[in-house]
C-alpha cells in the first residue's frame, strides 16, 4: 500500500491515533518460523527477494527501550518524515496480562526480516531480532528463560542464524552509577555469548544524544567488551510535529535521522561476525548442566546406598541379637521406593532402564545432534551395567526415595534365612551394596571429570571475564542435595548420617578437582588417579555408622 508521504510501497494496517495526531500504523507481517513452545518466531515485512541480509540482534535490560529502538529503526528504514501525519510501530508481545516497566514488556524472541524494496533507505534487507528484557522483576525463573529462549535462537538449526552484523547491548543512556542489577545484566549479556562476538558488539545506548553518555563510563567500569557506541534519543518518535514545540521536536528528529544514519552507513560495510563459538558455549553449557545433574544423581543415589546399608546392617545385627536371646523382634527397614514424574519444559526427553528402573539420561532435547546424548550401541551404559540400547526413550523420569517398613519377627527371620542361603553371611550381603556404591563412587569421578572440562572451556570460549569455579558448581550442588534429603529424612539419626556423609564431600572432590587439573601428569594417569581416589575416599563403607 503507497502512502502519500512516503514513496515506500508496504502493506500495513491501522492501530489508532495518538495524542498528537499522528497515525500509528503495523505493518503487515507474514510468518516465517515460529517455535510456540520457546516463544521464538520470525516475521517478515514485505515482499521477499534475493538481496544480502544484514542481521542484528537486540540484547538489554527491561525498560531499556529495545522495542521503541526497533521501530525507530523500521521508521528509519521506511524513511518516514517528521512532516508526516503517520509512523510506523510494530506489534508488541504483551500478553494479555498488563506489565509494569519493570517486567518485560516482550515475551517472544521476535525477529523482523525487512525486504528491501524500492524507496528504502537501505540497500539489503535486514534481520532485527528483539529480545525478552534481563532484569526482569519476576526472578531467577524468568531470567533463566529468557536466556534460554535467546540460546534455543542462537542454536537450533530451525532458524539457521550462523552469523550477526550487530550484537546491540541495549541500555538506557542515562544511568551515571553502577546499580547491582545493571551489574547482574551485564553479566547475564556477557555469559551468552562467545568471545568472537566482541568486534560485532555495539552499545546501543537509548534516552540520549549525548556521544559520550553518562552510562559509557559505567560500562568501562563494568569491563563490557564492545566495538563502539551509539546514542538514540528516541524519545521524538512519536512526539507532536505541530504546535509551540514543532521546531525542537523537528531539531530532536533531524538529530536522531542523523544518527541512525550513521548506524547503518556503519552497518552498510560491517563483516559479519561468526557464531560459531557462541554455538559451542551453549552446547558446553547445556553439557555442562547436564553433567551437573547426573552428578547429582550419582551423589544422591550413593548417599541413599549407604544410608541403606548402614540401615540394614543395624537391622540385621538387631534381629540376631535378638534371636539369640529366643526374643521376639519387630523393627524398621529402609527401603527404595522408585515413582516416575513427567518432564516439563524445554527438556522434552529422558532414557530409562527397564531392567535397572532408573533414569540413566537425563537431559535430553530435540534438537540436533550437538545437544542430545540418546544412548546408543551394545556397550554399557555410563550409569548403570546394562546395554545403552536397553534404554527406553520416555517423557518421565525415575526417582528414588527412602522410606522405612515396618518388619515382624516372621518376616525378619524369612529375609535373614533367604540371606543365609544366598550367601554365607551377612558380610557378603553387605557386598552387594558396597559394589553399588563403588560404582556410583567412580561414576561421581567421571561426572567430575567432565564437569571440569566443560567449566575449563567455557572460560575460554565465553565472553564473561568473572569465571565460576568447579568448586562453586559443585558446593551449590551438594547444598540443594542435603537440603532436599534432610527435609525428606524423617529419622533424626538418619539426617545426622546424611549430613555427615555431604559434609565430608567438598573436600574429597576437591581432591579429585586437583588430580583432574594437574597439567603435570598424563590423561589416563589422572583419571586412574582420580577414580581410585573416589573408589577409596568417597566410599566410607564400614568406617561410618557402625
Amino acid at each position: 500500500m503507497a502512502n502519500a508521504n512516503n514513496d515506500v510501497m508496504l502493506a500495513y494496517q491501522y492501530v489508532m491515533t495518538n495524542e498528537y495526531g499522528l497515525q500509528l500504523n503495523q505493518p503487515v507481517t507474514q510468518l516465517k518460523k515460529l517455535d510456540e513452545r520457546n516463544q521464538i518466531q520470525i516475521l517478515t515485512i514485505g515482499k521477499e527477494n534475493t538481496k544480502p541480509t544484514k542481521a542484528f540482534l537486540l540484547v538489554g535490560q527491561t525498560g531499556a527501550g529495545k522495542t521503541r529502538l526497533l521501530n525507530a529503526m523500521i521508521n528509519y528504514i521506511m524513511k518516514v518524515k517528521f512532516k508526516g501525519n503517520f509512523r510506523y510501530t510494530v506489534k508488541d508481545e504483551i500478553g494479555t496480562m498488563p506489565k509494569s516497566k519493570t517486567e518485560s514488556q516482550t515475551e517472544f524472541v521476535t525477529g523482523y526480516l525487512i525486504y528491501q524494496q524500492p524507496g528504502m533507505a537501505v540497500d539489503c534487507n535486514y534481520l532485527i531480532i528483539d529480545t525478552p528484557g534481563l532484569g526482569d522483576t519476576r526472578g531467577r525463573e524468568q531470567q533463566h528463560k529468557i536466556k534460554k529462549q535467546i540460546e534455543v535462537f542462537l542454536s537450533d538449526e530451525t532458524f539457521d542464524i550462523s552469523e550477526l552484523h550487530c550484537l546491540g547491548f541495549v541500555v538506557n543512556g542515562t544511568i551515571n552509577r553502577s546499580h547491582a542489577y545493571l551489574k547482574e545484566i551485564v553479566m547475564e549479556f556477557e555469559s551468552l555469548f562467545g568471545k568472537d562476538t566482541v568486534k560485532i558488539t555495539k552499545i546501543l545506548a537509548t534516552h540520549t544524544d549525548d556521544d559520550t553518555p553518562a552510562v559509557s563510563k559505567v560500562l568501562v567500569d563494568m569491563n563490557i567488551k564492545s566495538d563502539k557506541l551509539y546514542t538514540f534519543d528516541n524519545g521524538v518518535l512519536y512526539c507532536s510535529n505541530q504546535g509551540k514545540n514543532a521546531k525542537l521536536n523537528q531539531c530532536r528528529w533531524e538529530n536522531l535521522e542523523g544518527k541512525y544514519e550513521e548506524f547503518f552507513e556503519d552497518m552498510l560495510v560491517a563483516k559479519p561476525g561468526s557464531l560459531r563459538l557462541c554455538k559451542e558455549a551453549i552446547k558446553e553449557k547445556m553439557n555442562l548442566e547436564r553433567s551437573l545433574l547426573m552428578l547429582e544423581r550419582h551423589i544422591d543415589n550413593k548417599v541413599k546406598a549407604l544410608l541403606q546399608c548402614r540401615n540394614k546392617r543395624k537391622l540385621y545385627e538387631e534381629y540376631y541379637t535378638a534371636m539369640r536371646c529366643n526374643e521376639e523382634f519387630e523393627g524398621e527397614e529402609t527401603v527404595i521406593v522408585k515413582e516416575r514424574f513427567p518432564i516439563n519444559g524445554r527438556f522434552t526427553h529422558a532414557h530409562n532402564c527397564p531392567n535397572c528402573k532408573q533414569t540413566c539420561v537425563y537431559p535430553c532435547t530435540v534438537w540436533s545432534s550437538a545437544f542430545c546424548s540418546c544412548p546408543s550401541g551394545e556397550e554399557a551404559c555410563d550409569f548403570c551395567p546394562c546395554s545403552k540400547n536397553d534404554h527406553e526413550r520416555e517423557d518421565e523420569t525415575i526417582e528414588s526415595r527412602q522410606e522405612k517398613k515396618h518388619v515382624t519377627n516372621e518376616e525378619m527371620k524369612h529375609k535373614y534365612e533367604q540371606a543365609k542361603s544366598e550367601m554365607q553371611n551377612m558380610e557378603e550381603l553387605m557386598e552387594t551394596l558396597q559394589e553399588e556404591t563403588d560404582h556410583h563412587s567412580t561414576q561421581m569421578a567421571v561426572y567430575i571429570k567432565t564437569v571440569v572440562s566443560h567449566i575449563e572451556r567455557i572460560n575460554e570460549i565465553a565472553r564473561n571475564p568473572n569465571r565460576r569455579a568447579t568448586e562453586d558448581y559443585i558446593s551449590e550442588l551438594i547444598a540443594n542435595i542435603k537440603e532436599t534429603m534432610v527435609r525428606g529424612t524423617s529419622d533424626a539419626s538418619d539426617r545426622e548420617y546424611i549430613t555427615e556423609i555431604l559434609n565430608a564431600l567438598p573436600e574429597q572432590i576437591d581432591q579429585i578437582v586437583l588430580e583432574v587439573t594437574n597439567k603435570k601428569t598424563s590423561i589416563g594417569d589422572r583419571f586412574k588417579a582420580m577414580t581410585s581416589y573416589a573408589k577409596h575416599n568417597l566410599n566410607p563403607f564400614g568406617r561410618r555408622g557402625q
